[in-house]
């Protein structure tokens, strides 16, 4: 039986003043095209990316479907981009 994965393409679609849109739609057509079910996350205004992702990788983390291993991967690098996003408030 196959694991569930999961793949979060982060950008930002107004880039270069909305052509950036184009590049991305093409890198996840070819993230999934490798079976990587890549989910487009666009950056969000003021800073509010980091914390954004990092409550989306935790629910993908909540999710049975993936397997263990992945949980752990998925929690310690919430962890991780919460912990890099504080010490770089400081």
């Amino acid at each position: 039986m196959p694991v569930a994965s999961k793949s979060i393409l982060v950008a930002n679609p107004t880039a270069r003043t909305g052509k950036a849109a184009p590049t991305i739609e093409r890198a996840q057509a070819k993230l999934d095209e490798f079976g990587l079910q890549a989910e487009f996350f666009p950056t969000l205004p003021d800073g509010g990316t980091v914390a954004a992702l990092a409550e989306r990788i935790e629910a993908l983390a909540a999710n049975p479907e993936l397997r263990e291993s992945t949980l752990g991967t998925l929690s310690g690098w919430a962890a991780h981009v919460r912990d890099e996003a504080l010490a770089d408030e400081t």
